[in-house]
């Protein structure tokens, strides 16, 4: 049997982290104006665990239909799913998938048009949760598919749930301190 050097171990670990991170976060919004949050979850950390977590937006004013305040956006700016205050007390070691507008039911896999991308702890320690570490998503090709066939009961949940084959951790689970849509 072959013998592989500590320093070759470690790479090969480090490499499939550092891919999970880049495909898991993507773009902050746009400096260009100023960012306004459309909806958001209610205050409070959300506590990820081994099932599905299902989050329900509310629309900053409830006086007009999400679909037009939509709308109002204009077609210029981007749409963003902003998850923000992430925090753990140990590092999971899960890889969570994130569905925007998911309806109750059971989740599909990653080909799913409501499918956001994908949301891990990799490079979160106790340490940097006081930071205020966030992970923003651009959901505006998702929103616009979604707002044309109308928003159910004109609220939109975000559905996160552990992938498939995420090794399961017995540690306390990560926690999300806000959730927002959010127009750059």
């Amino acid at each position: 049997m072959r013998k592989f050097s500590r320093r070759t171990i470690g790479f090969a670990l480090a490499v499939p982290l550092l891919l999970w991170t880049a495909l898991g976060a993507r773009a902050e919004p746009p400096g260009g104006g100023e960012p306004v949050t459309l909806a958001a979850a209610p205050a409070g950390a959300i506590a990820l665990g081994a099932e599905a977590t299902r989050v329900l937006l509310a629309p900053r004013s409830a006086a007009e239909p999400f679909s037009r305040q939509l709308q109002a956006v204009g077609a210029n700016r981007r749409l963003f799913l902003v998850l923000s205050g992430l925090q753990v007390s140990a590092q999971p070691g899960v890889v969570y998938e994130i569905y925007l507008g998911l309806p109750p039911g059971p989740v599909p896999g990653p080909g799913d048009p409501h499918y956001v991308g994908t949301l891990n702890f990799f490079g979160v320690t106790p340490l940097s949760s006081a930071q205020q570490l966030q992970r923003s998503y651009d959901v505006t090709a998702t929103l616009t598919a979604l707002a044309a066939g109308g928003v159910e009961g004109d609220r939109l949940a975000v559905t996160i749930v552990p992938a498939s084959g995420s090794p399961r951790s017995g540690v306390a689970p990560p926690t999300i301190g806000r959730v927002a849509l959010v127009a750059g």
